[in-house]
């Protein structure tokens, strides 16, 4: 009988042991996903910089991209045909 409760306590204290050692590294997972994320954020943040300075730069250096008068850049009309209007023919 003592060794069958000798057994009970090993399993139960394996079982604690096991418990508080998942624990760990569910911890240090924990802290490499979170350094894991920082550093992408990190990055993203980066290059949401890098994209504003290149956009920037480029307005910069084309001036005239950004204010152009050229007749593309005003709105143009647009006619709406109904089905009679269209000739077979054309197409």
């Amino acid at each position: 009988m003592e060794n069958l409760t000798d057994s009970l306590k090993k399993a139960f204290y394996l079982g604690v042991g096991l418990a508080s050692y998942a624990g760990e590294q569910v911890g240090d997972i924990q802290n490499k996903a979170q350094e894991l994320a920082d550093d992408l954020i990190r990055r993203g943040e980066d290059t949401t910089e890098e994209a504003t300075r290149f956009f920037n730069t480029f307005v910069a250096q084309n001036p005239s991209s950004s204010t152009s008068t050229n007749e593309a850049d005003k709105p143009q009309k647009i006619e709406i045909l109904s089905i009679e209007d269209v000739d077979p023919s054309d197409s």
